[in-house]
């Protein structure tokens, strides 16, 4: 018996890495639109947009747990530190890496700190010995604004380091401290690489979920089904004529027109037309499956518990147990992602140029459940 041999076979990347000599970056994926591809497909599913929405809420928690600190301001735009971690922590949630960005003033302090959109950064190329010295700011990788990426608008700034010898040689090179840009505190999930989304593995699932919404609105707007075929016996003389009849029957279309009968008025027997009806297969139970299939692979994809997400338990919406029990086990789930930023936030507001946290308290209040009792 000939000997059978088997073998893994590895699926390919998810995206691809390439150096971007012309803008001077490292492209995340061939077209370098990766985290902006993956925004739009997940704003294009309800279930993927409310796991990412459920996650950040986690992530973030009640907040800070020091009421002095997360009151503060902590850039000209009056952005409190409760602020700065809502907007990273939906950084985090979707594309599992965030950016801020670092003032300092002249004695090496930081003197200020900001949100920057993660689908914004690019890392740049690496230098010699694999170091990435400048983080690319664009607003329009995903070239929705203008059909080309403008270089001049492209901000090549420094990547955090507080080392006050290496502010001072950045600020020199800039050509001094009125022109220098700062820094950018650029964090990703897998480390010093362009990091992969939160959904990443079940993107062909948020894609059939957005594809069934999109058909349900389809087959409603065309009265569930095409159930006739309009046979025009003859030409038309033109296609201005052949357009006037598609718009007479376009006009019996759509929700507001089920049930309405068409008369189409024929100068002769011989130039009848006809309306033939047309059976077509029923596809519910097919589609009722794939939409709850999808939609539980992307909730497992994000480990949210169902009942977190509005979704039935055993035929009924969860009672206040089952609730508590989920935002428990969630925020135990999300524990280590809450630890990431306050070590971020820790390490940064601990050089800021003013006390801005004098209890040294960074801790984040995770979120519990208070059910209300009605009538009280």
């Amino acid at each position: 018996m000939a000997e059978i041999r088997t073998s893994i076979i590895k699926n390919a990347s998810r995206f691809s890495v390439t150096n971007n000599q012309i803008d001077g970056i490292v492209n995340y994926d061939i077209d370098n639109c990766y985290p902006q591809r993956v925004a739009d497909i997940v704003q294009g599913s309800a279930v993927a947009s409310k796991c990412v929405d459920v996650y950040t809420k986690f992530i973030a928690g009640q907040g800070f747990e020091d009421k002095q600190f997360y009151k503060k301001h902590t850039n000209p735009q009056k952005q409190t530190p409760d602020i700065l971690l809502r907007k990273t922590a939906h950084d985090y949630a979707l594309h599992r890496g965030f950016a801020l960005h670092i003032n300092y003033n002249a004695n090496f302090k930081i003197s200020s700190i900001s949100h920057i959109p993660f689908e914004h950064c690019r890392l740049g190329i690496p230098d010699e010995l694999n170091y990435i010295r400048k983080i690319a700011i664009y607003n329009d990788w995903g070239r929705k604004r203008s059909r080309q990426i403008r270089k001049d608008n492209i901000d090549h700034i420094d990547i955090y380091n507080p080392d006050p010898t290496a502010i001072k040689a950045q600020v020199e090179a800039a050509g001094g401290w009125d022109k220098y840009k700062g820094q950018v505190y650029w964090y990703s999930a897998d480390g010093n690489e362009y990091p992969r989304a939160t959904a990443d593995a079940v993107l062909e699932d948020c894609i059939t979920d957005s594809e069934i919404k999109t058909y349900k609105w389809r087959a409603i707007s065309t009265n569930f089904m095409a159930s006739h075929i309009y046979v025009h016996r003859g030409y038309f003389e033109n296609d201005e004529s052949r357009m006037d009849l598609h718009t007479v029957l376009n006009s019996f279309q759509g929700s507001d027109n089920v049930g309405k009968i068409m008369m189409v008025e024929s100068p002769g027997e011989e130039s009848d037309p006809k309306l033939l009806k047309v059976d077509v297969q029923n596809f519910d139970k097919h589609f009722e499956y794939t939409e709850q299939s999808v939609q539980d692979n992307i909730r497992l994809c994000f480990g949210i518990p169902s009942v977190l997400i509005g979704k039935e338990v055993a035929g009924k919406l969860g009672n206040s147990q089952e609730i508590e029990q989920a935002v428990n086990y969630y925020s135990y789930q999300t524990l280590n992602e809450r630890l990431i930023m306050e070590e971020v936030f820790s390490e940064l507001f601990s050089m800021f140029a003013t006390p801005i946290n004098p209890s040294n308290n960074y801790a984040i209040k995770p979120l519990s459940y208070a059910p209300t009792t009605l009538g009280n």
